[in-house]
């Protein structure tokens, strides 16, 4: 028997209904979906080419491929990065606020600042992106080539030494303060702007400092404008290879570094950090990453998976924690 038209109109709209209209299951798998719009990775420190900045940006992109959707790079600079960190941990646990911390932002800055707004209990790792190794040289006028030189004279002119600090409280600075600790000699500090310190240095203004190593100040050193004295990683950099560590030169375990990971709030949905940190260890296994890294004289660490970053962070706070409490340094 044939079918009537208005029977046939009603059996395509039932079927449009049917395919329009997901089952209670489906609907819910699609709200599942993530991420649906770009992802904010909050820095905490300016927009400055600094060295945060660009591993940041170094990772957004093909973190972006991976998500399908867009890493944002925001900066919000300010105390030591303490601004911006607190206003992560203040973001909705949803996956669409992931901070990029240093790990002074967790390691140093809760010895340093009172009444701090934020803590590492307040993030999920996703994972640690980079690290650099730290180096300590001297303008060439000093007239020292090692560290014994260098300890040499600050033991016979104590105080005398001027130290270009470019943040008090930071990392470098830190390293600083440890050295004369142990070496039990006293040096000049002369505070600079951000930015300032290397200029000092090479024009004879100051006489040493530290710095995260990277390509700029190898050229330095390679035309002999300044001269480097020691490095703060376990063992010698290839970019380097004459330069020996801190560790050779008579100070058994001093090393220290600064490097990159990225956290979200904690009480983001557990498959929303399962997916991060997927694709986080794809883009750091990346051979073109580790290349680009390479060439900043950074590497991914070996600490690079969430789990591992967790458990390198507690010896790592501890360090600065009792460099810090050694020291003295505090802000209000």
């Amino acid at each position: 028997m044939g079918i009537s038209r208005r029977e046939f109109l009603g059996s395509l709209a039932a079927g449009a209904a049917t395919t329009a209209l997901p089952s209670g299951e489906s609907a819910r798998a699609n709200d599942d979906v993530y991420p649906k719009r770009y992802v904010k990775l909050l820095v905490p420190y300016p927009a400055t080419g600094t060295a945060p900045d660009l591993h940041a940006r170094i990772f957004a992109e093909p973190m972006s491929a991976r998500l399908g959707q867009r890493l944002v790079v925001e900066n919000r600079g300010g105390a030591g990065g303490t601004i911006g960190a607190a206003a992560a941990a203040r973001a909705p646990a949803d996956g669409y606020t992931i901070l990029w911390a240093a790990g002074s932002l967790f390691a140093c800055n809760p010895f340093l600042y009172k009444n701090i707004q934020y803590s590492f209990e307040d993030f999920t790792a996703i994972g640690c992106f980079s690290d650099c190794s730290f180096v300590l040289f001297a303008r060439k006028g000093l007239g020292v080539a090692t560290l014994a030189e260098l300890l040499t004279k600050m033991r016979a002119e104590p105080g005398v030494v001027r130290f270009a600090n470019g943040g008090i409280g930071s990392q470098l600075h830190l390293t600083w303060e440890r050295l004369l600790k142990l070496a039990k000699v006293e040096g000049l500090n002369v505070p600079f702007q951000t930015g300032g310190t290397l200029t000092a240095l090479l024009g004879d203004s100051v006489d040493v400092g530290v710095s995260v190593l990277d390509p700029g100040l190898i050229q330095y050193f390679a035309a002999g404008s300044l001269v480097p004295l020691a490095i703060t990683s376990p063992a010698r950099r290839p970019q380097l290879p004459n330069v020996p560590t801190f560790i050779e030169q008579g100070f058994p375990g001093f090393t220290a570094s600064g490097g990159y990971a990225a956290l979200v709030p904690r009480g983001t949905p557990d498959a929303i950090v399962t997916r991060l940190q997927t694709d986080f260890d794809a883009v750091t296994s990346d051979p073109a990453i580790i290349a680009k890294l390479d060439e900043l004289v950074a590497e991914v660490p070996r600490w690079r998976r969430a789990a591992d970053y967790n458990a390198w962070f507690v010896g790592d706070r501890e360090l600065w924690r009792r460099t810090i409490e050694e020291t003295g340094i505090k802000f209000g």
